[in-house]
């Protein structure tokens, strides 16, 4: 089987409501994932494992913080 992974999008009503890197949703029950999990974090399903991919979530914390100051920098730029 193969790994697939998902970002959390958002919590709600027990479930994560997951998405992978071609835009496509599911929901997860709460209570298959790791303790501790929260909108934004990176995970990995195989079959009934879930494994939380916590440096493919800090890239993508940088990444975003990045395209963040960029677009703050273009936006003062037009200002100024």
């Amino acid at each position: 089987m193969i790994a697939l992974k998902y970002s959390i999008d958002r919590i709600e009503e027990g479930f994560a409501v997951c998405e992978d890197e071609n835009g496509e949703r599911i929901n997860i029950e709460i209570s298959r994932l790791p303790e501790g999990i929260k909108e934004g974090l990176q995970i990995s399903i195989n079959g009934d494992e879930v494994i939380l991919l916590e440096e493919e979530t800090e890239e993508r914390r940088r990444k975003l913080a990045q395209k963040q100051r960029e677009l703050f920098e273009r936006k003062r730029k037009r200002v100024d």
